[in-house]
């Protein structure tokens, strides 16, 4: 048996490691899953562009956390983390307001505010200790 998670539009293979994969072993995946990742990021880029159009000039980060496209991003939920992780890495956004609620974790500590590269480095490294816990798990 083949265990793979479908994540940003690929599967990754999770066991057996990639190195024990052997001609002729078929994967299946669900197209329905792939559809509904896929929605959610379409919906994540649509309500982030609108948010930042709407915000890129705010410096007030109570108005920025409680703009309306901000807000559903993480009515999204769980689903939406991953995407979450993701722009933080490529654009520095403000996600950990909508990664702590979403998640309940807090990896970050109140002598980091306004530290924007380290909030991202201990949400990213959040993120990658627990993907490599459910892969364990898995």
């Amino acid at each position: 048996m083949v265990k793979a998670i479908y994540e940003h539009g690929h599967v990754k293979l999770i066991e057996p490691a990639p190195g024990r994969w052997s001609e002729g072993q078929s994967l299946v995946v669900s197209e329905q899953a792939g559809a509904e990742v896929d929605a959610v990021r379409r919906q994540f880029e649509q309500l982030s562009a609108q948010w930042r159009a709407a915000t890129s000039h705010q410096s007030d980060t109570d108005l920025v956390v409680n703009h309306p496209a901000y807000r559903r991003i993480i009515g999204l939920g769980p689903a939406v983390v991953p995407l979450l992780i993701e722009d933080m890495r490529r654009n520095r956004e403000h996600w950990f307001v909508a990664l702590e609620a979403i998640t309940g974790e807090r990896p970050t500590n109140d002598a980091m505010a306004g530290k924007i590269d380290q909030l991202v480095r201990c949400w990213v490294d959040w993120y990658e200790a627990r993907r490599a816990r459910e892969q364990r798990h898995a």
